[in-house]
């Protein structure tokens, strides 16, 4: 895959980050993302999870095709690259943010936002 190509396309975003995300040295959380993702998925994992319990969830609403959607970041949008957005992946309302990010000669997959939405409700 050319770089960018992922940021056109959501199944071959989809695709590239369950790639890195199951390779445990291609993927980063911002520090707010891991310290809200272990606030926000608590009750849905019946206890803390570590970080790579939020990745391998995060790995299986991926797989599951739960819609992704795009997101061009930073102003204006898209200055900042392309994020992709789950929305309510748990059905606690929790809203993550992914974004794949050349790093030198290789590409990471960083947890931009993992947090309960304050802007919808769950159904």
């Amino acid at each position: 895959m050319s770089p960018g190509e992922h940021d056109k396309d959501s199944e071959s975003a989809r695709t590239r980050l369950i790639e890195l995300l199951e390779d445990l040295d291609s993927w980063r959380f911002t520090d707010t993302a891991f310290k809200q993702g272990r606030e926000s998925l608590r009750a849905f994992c019946g206890k803390t999870p570590s970080d790579c319990e939020i990745i391998d969830l995060i790995v299986k609403w991926l797989r599951a095709e739960f819609p992704l959607d795009r997101t061009p970041m930073g102003e204006p949008p898209g200055s900042r690259g392309i994020g992709w957005v789950m929305k309510n992946p748990d059905g606690n309302n929790t809203y993550i943010k992914l974004k794949i990010e050349q790093d030198g000669v290789f590409e990471i997959a960083w947890v931009i936002s993992c947090h309960t939405s304050k802007h919808e409700k769950p159904t």
